[in-house]
């Protein structure tokens, strides 16, 4: 029973911050290739197929995802070549600005595994030290010189800093979570490879056409109906579990009552 009741206490916390991220408001822009992100909140967006992983849950408009796309697809078309398995790691990771916590800041940087695992997929790959950026990028076709990155860099952390993906050590999820239903400032979590969407309650796709937004608007009301009610259930839980812990001891008291002045009348 305890262990019934405990987990409903979890899945409240969990549903309230849920909800709660789910209204933070979008930052400007993305990290690294500095998207200005056209949406204020996060939505699901319908008819993408660039990044499509994290159109559920994401502070990118369509016209974002294009903007994202050229942008790698202008890295790859001046890089001399990129292997498939570097090429699959890297673009996850960059489309991964798109994501709702990166783009909300619930999320900055890569956790340690993210990053040893882009290293992995690219130390066999032609990079070149851009010296007027400061950064690692891929070998362009007009350099004259380029080395494998494992003999340029042996570290995974420095390599992703210097690819414009810095390492975050806060892995902490359900730090995170209690944190913040705690209303306890915290720092920004690491991207660990999975978009939101997987974390957070699910969010209604929007849709270009009037019919689909009538129907958006329609459900969305449903919707804020049954969160009123789903809360005022969950806001009751807590009362609950306290009265059934209070009337657990006592029927624990109760019993131990009973037995010790019990097994002295028997006497």
């Amino acid at each position: 029973m305890l262990f019934i009741l405990v987990n409903f206490a979890l899945a409240n916390q969990l549903e309230k911050v849920g909800q709660l991220v789910n209204k933070q408001q979008c930052l400007r822009q993305s990290p690294k290739f500095e998207i200005k992100y056209e949406l204020q909140t996060v939505q699901n967006i319908r008819g993408v197929f660039f990044c499509d992983e994290y159109s559920k849950r994401t502070c990118c408009s369509e016209k974002n995802f294009n903007d994202l796309k050229m942008k790698l697809f202008r890295d790859y078309s001046m890089a001399q070549s990129v292997s498939q398995q570097c090429q699959q790691v890297y673009q996850h990771i960059v489309c991964a600005e798109c994501d709702g916590d990166i783009g909300q800041g619930v999320r900055r940087g890569l956790c340690p595994r993210v990053c040893q695992r882009l290293y992995d997929s690219c130390k066999d790959d032609l990079f070149q030290y851009d010296d007027n950026a400061h950064k690692l990028r891929f070998c362009q076709k007009n350099d004259a010189i380029c080395s494998y990155l494992k003999v340029i860099e042996s570290n995974p952390e420095r390599f992703c800093q210097d690819l414009g993906f810095p390492q975050n050590e806060n892995d902490q999820l359900e730090n995170w979570i209690d944190n913040r239903f705690h209303n306890v400032q915290q720092d920004p979590l690491c991207f660990d490879g999975i978009p939101s969407s997987k974390y957070w309650p699910k969010i209604e796709p929007i849709g270009d056409d009037k019919q689909q937004k009538e129907s958006n608007s329609s459900s969305s009301k449903n919707n804020r109906t049954q969160q009123t009610v789903y809360e005022k259930y969950f806001e009751k839980l807590p009362y609950l579990f306290l009265a059934l812990v209070v009337i657990f001891m006592m029927y624990q008291a109760i019993y131990i009552i009973n037995k010790k002045f019990g097994g002295i009348m028997n006497r």
